[in-house]
């Protein structure tokens, strides 16, 4: 379980994918948001600043590294993780570079999520607390 309430944007194109995780992360106590395409999203982004952005890499329309990049734009401490069922090193390195806190390739199994999580909004807090203390 999260301490604080965590809002966290999915985007994936895979429904069943899309509403089981967002089940799941819900019973662990994140405030889901679903989009089922990058358009969708960033309509999302645009009304709301979600702590964590959880979006898959290929997407039909506006892909999952340009919703990132929307993302980081708007809001440059938001916490985005990318997945993809067809991840190669490259497309890795690439979405770390445009600010990506990790990339995960699917399937992924659950407990694997939960812990990128967690790891990447402790780094958040730790940098903004870092921040505060300079």
């Amino acid at each position: 379980m999260i301490e604080k309430e965590v809002h966290l944007l999915l985007v994936e194109d895979e429904a069943p994918l899309r509403e089981a995780t967002a089940e799941r992360l819900v019973d662990h106590g994140y405030r889901v948001v679903q989009a089922e395409s990058g358009e969708a999203a960033v309509e999302h982004l645009a009304d709301f600043a979600f702590d964590v952005l959880l979006t898959d890499l290929r997407l039909p329309g506006i892909d999952g590294t340009q919703v990132l990049a929307s993302a980081l734009e708007r809001y440059p401490e938001m916490v985005c993780i990318v997945v993809t069922g067809f991840g190669t090193v490259k497309d890795a390195v690439e979405a770390i570079k445009r600010g990506a806190a990790e990339f995960i390739t699917k399937p992924f199994q659950f407990d694997q999520l939960l812990h990128v999580l967690t790891a990447a909004l402790e780094q958040r807090r730790l940098r903004s607390e870092n921040a505060y203390l300079r």
